[in-house]
């Protein structure tokens, strides 16, 4: 069974095809790219997968149900998480507190900012498990906005595998970076479990 499946997908903006019958299939912990120049369509495909963007035609399937138009955060709950060509993070939060308020999402935690106190603790200690992980336990007690272009991007890694998602979209995660920064989110995400699907656009 196919973790996510498009077919036909569609959508035109006055004369502009921005997406034409768009058909792909990804299996469960498989990795891909969508190579492309600018203005070729893919983070369109991408909005309409995660809800952003309602096509005109045809229809998304995830973990085999249909989930064409769906508002993105009943998407998300569903396990298909993703990043944004411009970072998305809470800038003046701590890096620790972005993670965490991720998790408790994940958790069904609402009203974050009233949350029990077990609750906070449990989920600023899984936060630091996964800062750990992605080298940014350094940094856990800044402002994300302070953080370098590079560090910025890694966070928002940090946001999408905190959801625990199946599958993660990554729009260009290395665009404007320098070298060795690059080579900093090529090794994230090949730490990544195989049991996380990745696709991302480059």
């Amino acid at each position: 069974m196919s973790l996510l499946e498009t077919r036909g997908l569609t959508k035109t903006f006055g004369r502009l095809a921005a997406v034409h019958e768009m058909s792909l299939r990804i299996e469960p912990g498989e990795r891909h790219a969508l190579i492309g120049p600018n203005g070729a369509g893919k983070t369109s495909l991408f909005h309409l997968i995660t809800g952003r963007l309602r096509p005109d035609s045809g229809s998304v399937h995830f973990r085999n149900m249909d989930i064409t138009g769906l508002a993105p955060h009943k998407i998300a709950s569903l396990g298909l998480a993703r990043s944004f060509q411009i970072t998305n993070i809470f800038a003046h939060l701590s890096v620790k507190e972005n993670v965490r308020l991720a998790i408790q999402a994940r958790h069904g935690g609402r009203g974050v900012w009233w949350a029990g106190r077990s609750i906070v603790a449990s989920t600023a200690d899984a936060a630091m498990t996964l800062l750990a992980r992605l080298n940014l336990m350094a940094v856990a007690d800044m402002a994300a906005g302070t953080l370098s272009y590079g560090d910025q991007r890694r966070l928002e890694i940090g946001l999408a595998l905190a959801t625990d998602p199946a599958l993660i979209l990554l729009d260009e995660p290395t665009a404007g970076m320098s070298r060795a920064e690059t080579h900093e989110i090529v090794d994230v995400l090949s730490q990544i479990p195989r049991e996380i699907t990745l696709l991302l656009i480059e």
